[in-house]
């Protein structure tokens, strides 16, 4: 245990308040803390940990420098990850401390933490923990942001086991703002690897709602400055075999994708069948576009590419 002094400072008006003030570094965690370790944690922010009643103890605005006082505090609490995944969950200071840290509007703060640098396994909590199903949208947005994305953009090998479960329990339950803050900057990586590649076909298979799925094809149609790529494909095709409504618009803009990028996938089989898929999947509405699919194809020197363009003249 370090040592602790407790003194007490008076404000130009009201009660003296004690304060804690830590005279050896707090050493590494083991499980959740005892009492002295919640005031270490947050005595730079002079936050309640077990506030009252009348005071929610994570509300109002705090210096950034008090922010960035918490958040070295934290980065020191997540020092001892083999103790932390053998407890399985993050230390009761470690959950309120975030949770002042994202009430609050600074990303320095934030930032200076570097959670893409973590283990998987404390992604893994700081999602499950965090982000509960009450949590609200501002705050889902702002962690997937600063901890899950940067960590995906960073992938050279398909994701671990706890990352997989991370991005499962964002995706059935937070939908949307996983979507926006992860999955839309991933597909709008240019060049995207597999391993991004990897986390959105989980993402997929994983439960993302079938309304939700639409905004993945409008983020690649709207935007002709993405250089697509075999992985790409593979999305739409995950997309596409979903069976998400696309409205005409989303389409229309599909359409006019394909037969811009055709000549990229002359060679690819994975080009006609997504073409393929398309009309089988949504018919009609596929079909009002042959023009565009037809040049698609025609475009491809693969050997289902005959068939294909017969398809779509019938």
């Amino acid at each position: 245990m370090p040592d602790i002094e407790l003194s007490r400072t008076t404000g130009r008006s009201g009660p003296s308040t004690p304060q804690i003030a830590c005279t050896k570094q707090m050493p590494e965690l083991l499980g959740d803390p005892p009492s002295w370790l919640l005031g270490s944690v947050c005595c730079a922010l002079s936050v309640d940990l077990h506030p009252g009643p009348n005071h929610s103890g994570l509300s109002g605005n705090h210096p950034t420098s008090d922010l960035k006082a918490l958040a070295l505090r934290l980065q020191e609490s997540l020092i001892n990850v083999q103790a932390i995944e053998s407890s399985g969950q993050l230390p009761t200071a470690t959950v309120a401390g975030f949770e002042t840290l994202l009430s609050e509007p600074d990303s320095e703060a934030l930032a200076q933490l570097r959670l893409e640098e973590l283990p998987d396994i404390i992604t893994q909590l700081l999602c499950t923990q965090l982000l509960p199903s009450s949590a609200g949208r501002s705050v889902c947005v702002t962690l997937l942001g600063a901890a899950l994305l940067q960590k995906c953009l960073r992938l050279s090998t398909p994701p671990s086991r706890s990352l997989q479960t991370a991005i499962t329990h964002c995706v059935r339950e937070h939908p949307g703002p996983m979507l926006e803050a992860v999955l839309v900057p991933l597909l709008q990586r240019q060049q995207m690897l597999r391993p991004q590649c990897d986390v959105i076909m989980h993402s997929i298979k994983s439960g993302m709602p079938g309304q939700l799925l639409p905004g993945l094809v409008a983020a690649l149609s709207s935007n002709v400055s993405i250089a697509w790529t075999e992985n790409t494909l593979d999305v739409l095709q995950a997309i596409v075999t979903a069976h998400p409504p696309l409205p005409q618009g989303l389409m229309e803009g599909l359409a006019t994708s394909l037969e811009a990028f055709a000549g990229q996938f002359a060679a690819s089989v994975r080009f006609i069948k997504l073409i393929n898929c398309l009309c089988a999947t949504y018919g009609d509405q596929a079909l009002q576009h042959r023009t565009c699919l037809l040049h698609a194809v025609a475009q491809n020197r693969t050997f289902m590419a005959k068939s294909a363009a017969k398809r779509l003249r019938s």
